[in-house]
Parts: structure tokens; C-alpha cells; sequence
């Protein structure tokens, strides 16, 4: 189990939480609400509660060294009490498509939990609860949100409970210098010494490059080794089914933990998971791969599609310069407007840089498959029979978003209409309108042929500023 953030129960009823938050705000200096962030996707608080409350939002970590598995996620402030601390994020829903965005995401960032906890080892953060709260009903999540937003302005609010992230920063790195300014000098690096690769022998080469050679690489080389861990990620997301499609810098987390370990039992850090699910796009591409990519060309076909998928403002990780931080480690041209971006397209993958990515990428998947085998032993010597639990959990998480996205308007009859619906809700909240029902889409129709005709038949003028001084 490479991830701390794995949920011991991924699945938290609406009573539970209604309990767990009456039994927090009736019990004074029990708990203490941080401001984290606020911004188009909401706001973001850190809570920290006694361990004298039940919790029902708890994380497990697997300690490999000592065979030990601690499943209540404390933490020690400087004072010495012991709390619990995890995430809530609330969302302003103003109306009907907030709503439907709000539960979206949600729903999403769910159904990626469970589809790449199979090993105990998701790509992103579990959500242990989310729901639409209006301000008519006499609940404990409503009089929490009453005591976070100030003051209340909104008919409806959208929260979220999951674990919280402290992004740490090993080495003092962080994120946006690793993979803007230190990985392009590596890869270079990397490059130049080719000839050391292929002189190196070893009974566990690939294609040139030896397994001391990639332990040499990912323990001297931050970068590269941080991008390999993101690569997996997003590789592995997209076997799961999805897209990412929003993953500038700021999605992307740090934590200090191994995320990998070699044949010879040296650990790997750090660990990254991916942020805000919420712009995620179902697809229904199917190469019939159930694990990592070991064919060279499938890779650039997997990395191809990764790259050139659009979001839902049409924009993908070329023609947006946000995200092409990632398209230029494959590729020779590096746009920086999207106007220059959408010239990349014709571009070609740069083969050198992508057969070393590619290279490192597997021996990266031997390590992590190595250290969740380890961990997943070590987790069934201390808790039998609790993989299957999680297992059957994660398979539970999934259906429900299946039959959610089943159950979304059809109004075409088309089978499509639905995942349509579920793939370009979500993300930030400057939505466009969304026809729910006919009448509505007639009347959008025809106002939008209205407007077309007034423009057709009153060209514009050219604007002529006119100021009167003077007059009264």
C-alpha cells in the first residue's frame, strides 16, 4: 500500500455525518476549523477534531519496516493533544447546473479512486462524503456550513469531506521548478550520456539502459524520477477510463513517502497524487491494457491520446500553455500561446527523449508493482481478509457512478446523451446554460437565431465617441 491517503471506509452515510457533526459542535474546544484556500472551485478548510469524537473519515498507513498498519490517522500538535484532521470543501450552487457540476466532480473523483485503488494505491484522494445541502433543511451539515461561510448567501451548498493534503515539499523543491526548470537540464543530461547506458551491462537491461543505472537515475535525479511517478499516474488514469484534462502544476501533490523500491529493497520518494477531478472526461477508448504499457509503440499511441484529449473549453495540453508543461517533455516544439499551440499539433514526438522516458517509465512500474506487493503483504498479515472488504467497496463505488451516469437526462433518446452530460459538467463554476428540459432548448434555440438575424440585418458600425461638455 504506496498511499497513505487509502479511506478505510471509502463509503460515508448521510445519518453518519449528520451524527459525527452534531456530536463535534455540542462538545466545546472539540475542534477547530482552518481557512485553506478560496476561488472558482469553492473553499477549502482544514479540520481538526478530538480523537475523544468518533471519526468516521479515516485514512490507513502501511509502515513496511516495522509491519505495522495505523488506522487513525492522528496527529500532535505542538501542544501535545492528539486530533484527527481531515477536509472539507463547500461549494456555492446558485442554481440547477451548479448543482449537477458540483455532483459531477464528486462523482468522478469517486469513481477514479475506485477504479485505481485495486492495490491500495489510488492515483487521487478518496471522498469519503459529498452532498447538496439547502439552507431550509434543520441538519448538522447545514448548521456547519452556517459556522464556515459567513454569511450565508446561497439556496444551496455543495460539500465535500476527504482526507487532507499537506503537500509537502521534500528537498525544496516544488512542483512547478521540478518539471519547468530542473527536468528539461535532466532529461538533457540524460541524453548526453547515452553511450554510459549501453555500456553498462546487465542481466536486466532494457533496451540499454541497466537497473543500476535507473537506481543511479531516480536517486540522483529528482526530476525525472518526480515525472515518472506523474506519468504513472496519468497513464494509469487513463486505463481506468479518464482523462484528466486540467492537470496544470497546481493539481499535482507532494508527499514524503517511498512510492516505489527496487529489486534490492531501496526505497523511492516522493509521492504524487493528482488533484480536481472535476474537468475529467470519460472515454471509451480500449487497448485492452490491464496494467502498466511494456510495448514502446503503444506507448506513443496511449501518450498521444493523453495529449491531444480536449476538455470541455476545447482546449488540451498543447494548444494550452497551462498544461503543455507536459507535452513538451515528448515533444521539439514548445508552444507559449495557443495560438502557437494549435501549430504544434503537426509536431512529432522527439523519439531520443521519448525511448528514455519510456525506458525509466518501466523500470518505475517494476519498482511500484514491487513495493505494493510488499506493502499488500504486509497489510494481509496484519488485517486478513480486510483487501477483499476494500476490494468489494471500490466494485460498489463504481457501479453507483455507472448507474448515477445512467440516470442523467436523455434528451435526444441517444445513448450517449448521459456520460455527454457527465463529461462536461464539472470543474469550475462559470458554466454555460444547460437545457433540462425541451421547452427550455427551443427557447435558447430560437433566441440565438433571433440574434443572429438582428446582426445580419444591422451590421455593426464602427463606434464613434462622442462627449457632450457643457450641458446640464
Amino acid at each position: 500500500m504506496a498511499n497513505p491517503y487509502t479511506a478505510i471506509n471509502a463509503i460515508v452515510e448521510e445519518d453518519v455525518v449528520n451524527t459525527f457533526l452534531s456530536n463535534m459542535l455540542q462538545t466545546a474546544n472539540s475542534y477547530r476549523c482552518t481557512h485553506v484556500s478560496s476561488g472558482l472551485y469553492g473553499r477549502v478548510f482544514q479540520i481538526d477534531v478530538s480523537i475523544d469524537i468518533p471519526n468516521p473519515f479515516l485514512t490507513f498507513a502501511i509502515y513496511g519496516d516495522r509491519n505495522t498498519v495505523t488506522s487513525d490517522n492522528r496527529y500532535v500538535s505542538r501542544d501535545g493533544p492528539h486530533f484527527h484532521r481531515f477536509c472539507c470543501k463547500i461549494v456555492e450552487s446558485t442554481g440547477d447546473e451548479q448543482s449537477l457540476s458540483f455532483t459531477n466532480e464528486c462523482k468522478k473523483q469517486q469513481d477514479i479512486y475506485a477504479k485505481t485503488n485495486d492495490k491500495l494505491n489510488a492515483v487521487c484522494l478518496p471522498l469519503f462524503f459529498h452532498t447538496v445541502v439547502t439552507n431550509e433543511s434543520a441538519s448538522s451539515l447545514q448548521q456547519f456550513i452556517s459556522l464556515l461561510i459567513q454569511p450565508v448567501v446561497s439556496s444551496k451548498y455543495g460539500i465535500a469531506f476527504m482526507p487532507f493534503s499537506p503537500n509537502d515539499v521534500p528537498n525544496g523543491i516544488r512542483v512547478k521548478e521540478r518539471f519547468e526548470t530542473v527536468l528539461p537540464r535532466e532529461i538533457t543530461e540524460i541524453l548526453s550520456h547515452t553511450t554510459d547506458m549501453t555500456d553498462m551491462t546487465d542481466t536486466t537491461d532494457i533496451d540499454g539502459i541497466n537497473e543500476p543505472f535507473s537506481i543511479h537515475i531516480f536517486e540522483t535525479k529528482n526530476a525525472i524520477y518526480s515525472f515518472c511517478v506523474v506519468l504513472s499516474l496519468v497513464i494509469r488514469l487513463f486505463i481506468a477510463g479518464y482523462y484528466h484534462c486540467d492537470l496544470h502544476l497546481g493539481n499535482i501533490i507532494v508527499y514524503d513517502w517511498p512510492s516505489s523500491m527496487s529489486n534490492e529493497g531501496r526505497y523511492f520518494k516522493p509521492l504524487f497524487l493528482l488533484l480536481d477531478m472535476g474537468y475529467s472526461q470519460m472515454h471509451g477508448i480500449i487497448h485492452g491494457i490491464t496494467d502498466g504499457i511494456t510495448d514502446y509503440e503503444l506507448f506513443k499511441t496511449v501518450m498521444g491520446h493523453i495529449i491531444m484529449a480536449n476538455n470541455k473549453n476545447g482546449v488540451n495540453m498543447i494548444t494550452n500553455p497551462h498544461y503543455n508543461w507536459f507535452s513538451r517533455v515528448f515533444m521539439d516544439f514548445v508552444p507559449t500561446t495557443p495560438e502557437e499551440g494549435y501549430k504544434a499539433i503537426e509536431s512529432t514526438l522527439n523519439e531520443d527523449r521519448c525511448k528514455i522516458i519510456f525506458r525509466l517509465y518501466q523500470f518505475y512500474e517494476r519498482y511500484r508493482v514491487n513495493f505494493e506487493t510488499r506493502q499488500l503483504r504486509h497489510f494481509e498479515s496484519q488485517a486478513p481478509g480486510q483487501i477483499d472488504n476494500i476490494r468489494q467497496q471500490n466494485q460498489r463505488i463504481s457501479q453507483s457512478v455507472h448507474e448515477y451516469i445512467q440516470s442523467l437526462p436523455r434528451l435526444t433518446g441517444s445513448p450517449a446523451e448521459p456520460l455527454a452530460l457527465y463529461n462536461r459538467y464539472g470543474g469550475r463554476r462559470h458554466l454555460h446554460s444547460y437545457p433540462f428540459t425541451r421547452n427550455k432548448s427551443k427557447k435558447i434555440r430560437r433566441s440565438k437565431k433571433m440574434l443572429r438575424r438582428r446582426k445580419s440585418q444591422n451590421p455593426r458600425r464602427p463606434h464613434r465617441k462622442s462627449r457632450k461638455r457643457g450641458r446640464k
